[in-house]
């Protein structure tokens, strides 16, 4: 998660990474800390929180990029 503050109002927003990333620090203030899932797995969902959350390729399948977000 990353913490934004919106400009036209006093009210923080915690906003998660994106599918294809995650991140494993708490408190974070920048989508920096967002890390892409490594080439050969992948991650649909929004706000993972650790490498190991993003699923292997299945076999047969493949991935060269990282940040997939789909097998």
């Amino acid at each position: 998660w990353r913490m934004e503050r919106r400009r036209s109002s006093s009210i923080s927003t915690c906003l998660a990474c994106p599918a294809g990333f995650y991140s494993e620090d708490e408190a974070a203030t920048s989508e920096e800390t967002c890390l892409p899932c490594r080439a050969g797995t992948y991650n649909e969902f929004e706000g993972l929180s650790s490498r190991e959350q993003c699923t292997p390729c299945g076999a047969g399948t493949y991935s060269e990029d990282e940040a997939a977000t789909s097998g």
